[in-house]
């Protein structure tokens, strides 16, 4: 019964563990939510709440934000159905690296962005398709059209994070990549938005010195544990430039993908103090056509089984990308007023085949999502 000090919430949960904004974990406390967001946090909230959770083991933490992944119709190249495959492992935002090009992003802004529970954000493609089709995203620097595209990054400038290269001959098989580039830059700067990156490497006809040195502090570089050559390693030892590139501002994600995480790199650089500043899957459908475990709650475990600390790992995958993402800080953080975007994690001490790129294998104890809200809507209905 409600008494004169008793408020009304819809949702109340109790955790054991809470991550905080600056990215400590703080002992038991309690969220109140009311319709999309956090009314109260702290101890004994005097709520009464038409559902309450207690999870006194475990975990709170905001929803996890995937920096690099595939979002988009089943029939485009990388592309995954979001909701298929982020809420229930506890990402509530994701960031598409390229998937939609000028001409096809306002029919993905209306088919995967407005119908999606999972918030997608878009890395623009400033080719005419992105990844829609089986073809190479950049192809002829001549097709890229810098005042249209500026034009659309401007209208829907809250949707588009920024503008995608990458540079890898996968996705650029033009012969004159840094034309490509420059046209990018051109539109990264009337548009005021940051570039996410991914480094070409072979045929080697662009040093990765050259490369770095053209972008600007907010950029992302991508894939930063990518073990080929060509990459940041170089006879182990962290490229200069890298280094560089670094107290310049710029940043660097993980993109796990199906070739970009190998855990002697990625230790490697842990050892040396190079942490990644953000983590991120690279999602796409190799990964469920092969039937691999890809989530973020996985790819966190594999950070700290290479020596990243728990809260760090957990921090790169929640706080910090949104910041990136989200200047306004409406969603990534738990506190009063912000969106109810949240995810409850377990750790577990059961020992499970965690899996490179190159097939190395580290069996370890892991984290799994359990628990989802996004917006204040349950995910795990069956909670």
């Amino acid at each position: 019964m409600e008494t004169d000090n008793t408020k009304k919430c819809d949702i109340l949960i109790k955790a054991g563990k809470l991550l905080t904004k600056s990215g400590n974990v703080i002992g038991s406390q309690e969220i109140a939510i009311t319709g999309n967001r956090i009314i109260a946090v702290g101890n004994d909230l005097p709520f009464n709440a038409d559902k309450s959770f207690s999870f006194p083991d475990d975990l709170l933490i905001p929803g996890l934000v995937d920096l690099h992944f595939h979002p988009g119709p089943s029939s485009w190249k990388y592309a995954v159905e979001p909701d298929d495959w982020t809420l229930t492992a506890g990402t509530t935002t994701v960031l598409s690296q390229g998937d939609a090009g000028i001409n096809n992003w306002d029919l993905y802004k209306k088919t995967i962005v407005a119908k999606s529970k999972t918030r997608v954000l878009m890395a623009i493609s400033i080719s005419n398709y992105g990844d829609e089709f089986e073809t190479i995203n950049y192809t002829n620097s001549d097709e890229i059209d810098v005042n249209r595209s500026i034009e659309i990054i401007n209208k829907d400038s809250d949707l588009i994070w920024g503008i995608s290269f990458n540079a890898a001959l996968g996705s650029c098989n033009a012969n004159n990549p840094e034309i490509i580039m420059d046209k990018i830059l051109q539109v990264a700067k009337e548009t005021n938005k940051p570039i996410l990156y991914g480094i070409r490497r072979e045929p080697f006809d662009w040093s990765i010195k050259n490369q770095i040195e053209l972008l600007r502090p907010g950029d992302v570089v991508t894939y930063c544990f990518y073990p080929g050559k060509g990459g940041i390693l170089n006879q182990n030892q962290i490229e200069p430039s890298i280094l560089d590139a670094r107290e310049k501002g710029i940043l660097f994600d993980v993109g796990h993908g199906m070739s970009s995480f190998d855990f002697k790199v990625a230790e490697t650089c842990i050892k040396e103090g190079f942490h990644p500043d953000t983590i991120s899957t690279d999602f796409y459908k190799r990964h469920v056509s092969n039937n691999l475990d890809h989530s973020m709650p996985t790819l966190i475990s594999k950070m700290i089984a290479v020596g990243m600390p728990h809260n760090e790992a957990i921090h790169k995958s929640t706080v910090v990308p949104a910041q990136i993402l989200n200047q306004n800080i409406e969603y990534g953080t738990i506190e009063s007023g912000k969106l109810a975007d949240l995810t409850i994690i377990k750790w577990n001490t059961d020992l499970k085949p965690l899996i490179d790129v190159s097939g190395n294998i580290k069996h370890s104890e892991y984290y799994e999502s359990i628990f989802t809200i996004k917006e204040g809507v349950i995910i795990n209905q069956d909670l």
